[in-house]
Formats: C-alpha cells, sequence, structure tokens
C-alpha cells in the first residue's frame, strides 16, 4: 500500500516547479495524469530533457488542445473523477482555457485545486512570466550567494522552483487530509516568490540590533580560516571548524602552524592562518585530506560532481538514486525517495512519459469510442 494510491490528479503545469510536486505525488502512490499541449512541455526538448525525465517521473501522458472546445470538454471529463487538478498558468490564461477555479469547483465541489504561479495571483507582479532565476534575482537570493556588493551569484540548481514543488506537495496532501475530515476541497497557492523567500527565512527575520551579514571571502569561499574552501592537490575541500576542539585537530594534522586559539573573524590572524592553511592543503588530493581530517575528529567534506555523487558509498546507502530503464533514453539514475516511510513506501511507478502516450486509454476510461478517439486525432485536438 502506498500513502497517496488510489488518489487521481490532473497535472496541468508545466517547467519545474509544479511537475516536480506532481512527481512527489506519483512516487507516493497517486495516478497523476500530465495534461500537455500537442507540441508538449518545453522542458521536453534540449538541454533541461534530463530535467524532465526526473521531474514527470512516474506520471501517465495525455496531449490534448486546451485552446479547442473538444479538448476543453475531454478536460472536464476527467474532472469529476479527479481529486486534486494542478496548474501554473497565470490567472488569465487559465480562464481562457477553462480551468480556472470557478469552472473546475463547478464540476467537482470535492476538488483539490492547486494555482501555481510566479508572482502569486494577486498583486501587481501577478500578470508578470515568473521563472526561477527571476526570482532568486528579485528576492536577493543571488546577491546573498554572491556576497555583499557582489550579486553575481547564479546557482545551477532551481532552488525557489524545488521549494514551491515541495511546499506545493506538502499542501495538497494537507488538503487531502482536510478534506478526510470536513467533506470539502478547497483551492490553494504556492508561488516562486514564496518560495524565494522561505528558503531566506533566517535572513527575512529583523528586529533592533540585528547585525549586518557576515563578511564573505574574496572568491566566496567562505568566512574565516576555520569555515571555507581550501583548494587541494586535486579537488576542493570544505572544512567547518567553529568549536576550539575541532580548530585544535585542524592544526595538529595540517601541520600548518596555525595558532592554538582560533584567531578572530577577519582579523590579521585569521588571514595568515588562512595562507597558512591554503599552503599545506596543496600537499594532498582532497579524498586523501578528507580522510585523515575525518577520521581525526575535523568536520569536512569535499566538493564533489554528479559522477562522484553516483558512486559515493554514503549516499548509496541511503537511497539518494535509483535506476531504472527508459524506453527511449535508457538506463537512467534518479534521485530517490526524498521521504522514507517504513509502512507506507514511496516508489518510482515508472519512467517519464512520452508525449500522448496514455491519450487513448485515459479517454477511453470516460467513455471515447476508438472512432471518436480517431476523430479527434485527425482534428489535432489530441495527440
Amino acid at each position: 500500500m502506498f500513502a497517496l494510491e488510489g488518489v487521481k490528479v490532473l497535472d496541468l503545469s508545466s517547467y519545474v516547479a509544479g511537475p516536480y510536486a506532481g512527481t512527489i505525488l506519483a512516487d507516493l502512490g497517486a495516478d497523476v495524469i500530465r495534461v500537455e499541449s500537442l507540441e508538449g512541455d518545453t522542458y521536453r526538448y534540449g538541454l533541461i530533457y534530463g530535467g524532465f525525465l526526473a521531474w514527470n517521473r512516474g506520471k501517465r501522458s495525455l496531449a490534448v488542445d486546451l485552446t479547442k472546445p473538444a479538448g476543453q470538454r475531454i478536460l472536464h471529463q476527467l474532472v469529476p473523477g479527479a481529486d486534486i487538478l494542478m496548474q501554473n498558468f497565470r490567472p488569465a490564461v487559465a480562464q481562457k482555457l477553462g480551468v480556472d477555479y470557478d469552472t473546475v469547483r463547478a464540476l467537482n465541489p470535492r476538488i483539490i485545486y492547486y494555482a501555481g504561479s510566479g508572482y502569486g495571483q494577486s498583486g501587481p507582479y501577478s500578470a508578470k512570466p515568473g521563472f526561477d532565476p527571476l526570482l532568486q534575482a528579485r528576492s536577493g537570493i543571488m546577491r546573498a550567494a554572491g556576497g555583499e556588493g557582489d550579486p553575481r551569484g547564479v546557482g545551477g540548481t532551481p532552488i525557489t522552483d524545488v521549494v514551491c514543488a515541495m511546499s506545493a506537495a506538502w499542501g495538497m496532501a494537507l488538503a487531502l487530509l482536510a478534506r478526510a475530515r470536513t467533506g470539502q476541497g478547497q483551492l490553494l497557492e504556492a508561488s516562486l516568490l514564496n518560495a524565494a523567500v522561505a528558503a531566506q527565512a533566517g535572513e527575512m527575520v529583523f528586529y533592533a540590533g540585528k547585525p549586518p551579514p557576515r563578511p564573505r571571502l574574496p572568491g566566496n569561499l567562505g568566512y574565516s580560516a576555520g569555515e571555507r574552501l581550501y583548494q587541494t592537490a586535486a579537488g576542493w575541500l570544505y572544512v567547518e571548524c567553529t568549536a576550539p576542539e575541532h580548530w585544535q585537530a585542524l592544526g595538529r594534522l595540517t601541520g600548518a602552524g596555525i595558532p592554538h586559539q582560533r584567531p578572530p573573524e577577519g582579523s590579521e590572524g585569521d588571514a595568515l592562518a588562512q595562507t597558512a592553511l591554503e599552503a599545506a592543503f596543496r600537499s594532498r588530493p582532497a579524498r586523501e585530506w578528507y580522510a585523515l581530517l575525518l577520521e581525526g575528529g575535523v568536520p569536512c567534506a569535499p566538493v564533489q560532481d554528479m559522477d562522484t555523487l553516483y558512486t559515493d558509498s554514503g549516499v548509496l546507502a541511503n537511497g539518494a538514486f535509483v535506476e531504472h530503464q527508459h524506453p527511449v533514453s535508457g538506463l537512467l539514475k534518479q534521485l530517490g525517495m526524498m521521504v522514507q516511510l517504513a509502512e507506507t513506501p514511496g516508489t518510482l511507478r515508472g519512467p517519464a512519459p512520452e508525449l500522448g502516450q496514455h491519450t487513448d486509454e485515459i479517454l477511453r476510461a470516460v467513455g471515447y469510442g476508438d472512432a471518436q478517439i480517431a476523430s479527434l486525432r485527425e482534428q489535432h485536438v489530441v495527440r
């Protein structure tokens, strides 16, 4: 048994945040139908294809043109049997396509309707296009990542998309729980903007006497001799030595000749300690330093890439990755289950679907015959 077994989801979202939320539900047992245009999600193509495979696994695919009345009728026939409908259109677009909240709720009062967006459903920015890098910039994440006075912190991970997806999945699960108690469906919203703010919850707290942000080291290497990245003979290593015993062990194991007591952050002594440690760390590769320091009780970690992460025994032991076959792309390595439920564990239900792979079976389930499906395909209503 799966936690969300029997839950039916219509996923009309696109890009990252919405589809990823749908995949979280699918991993936990929900039957998620990915509703796409006849051309398919933009992320099906090009450099983002790997992301599409990750953010849409375990779903079924219905390709339908919602700009046509016949396409809208198909969706409206699916709504009464659904528990959740999720979309991330801008408000005017949802209404034009016949998938706005009022229309959907009239067809199914018990439905849980998730509306995702870049900037929220109301306010002066609601109609603006919202993509992860734009929200990282507007919310201050880029400036925080780049350091004081340097806004050039463009990250490779779509953090606002990921936080929004997790928030949306959590919200939809809570709405299912509330419906089980009250019998009522409801509207829920999540935005990349709120996700970006939430990712900085600690920094967002303001109070009297709050100190300024900690200054970063040049090159965004860290903060001090005991909290920074060091380049080794091969690779990089991050050390986190805030406790006196960790700092003293660092000095003993590296032989760098640093003071017994950690110098104040930003002081001349701290700069001298950094210089000494930089020289010491260049004598061995990161993997050797990691083994030595870890055994000596120094908190540290090597900087890894995807290739080394795939073979990291500690990562693999926790089920962080799973392997499965994709009919087109072959063997895939992907994220495992983020949450480990002992009694109702999640599972990878299958690969991301090909565009329109399940159109016929989905239409048959709501009463369409083969001749009708063929006619809809000839009229370019479905694919």
